[in-house]
């Protein structure tokens, strides 16, 4: 009787084909690791990059909830570098943005409370800015950003 295959069935025979017909794979050898060549540290420091730039943009149009989400990817892509210290200092900010964007995105404290409102703002921005700064000095130190000091070059020529 004919049965059809379910897509696990499938996927787990091609999966097998695709592997054990890759001319990497071999019976007598399974002890050895292969590594790329290549790594993402460039396709890395382009996503830096591009994130800046949005978070630029978006602090100048004054989009800072898309500024932080902005900051929030550019401190995804550092993270796994990063010391405790400066962990502890980005969820603080965090936290402190988290209590600002509340009050802020109400637009009836805009109205009835305007100088409450730009203080809040004006918080916030603070509060981005810091963040951001964090950040950079984060790329810097890990070598990603654009301060970079050979400790093998002398300064003679």
């Amino acid at each position: 009787m004919y049965r059809e295959t379910t897509k696990i069935e499938k996927f787990k025979y091609e999966s097998w084909f695709i592997y054990y017909m890759s001319p990497e794979y071999s019976e007598t050898d399974t002890s050895e690791v292969k590594k790329s060549k290549y790594n993402a540290a460039i396709a890395q420091l382009y996503r830096l990059d591009n994130l800046r730039k949005d978070a630029h943009n978006h602090a100048r149009s004054i989009m800072y909830i898309k500024w932080n989400e902005d900051l929030d990817r550019y401190w995804l892509e550092l993270v796994s570098d990063t010391a405790q210290v400066e962990r502890k200092k980005i969820k603080q900010i965090n936290e402190k943005l988290a209590k600002v964007f509340l009050y802020v995105n109400g637009e009836k404290l805009r109205k009835e409370l305007p100088k409450l409102y730009a203080k809040l703002i004006l918080a916030q921005k603070e509060l981005l800015m810091e963040k951001e700064e964090i950040l950079a000095t984060l790329q810097n130190t890990q070598g990603k950003g654009t301060a970079y000091e050979d400790p093998d070059e002398d300064d003679f020529e």
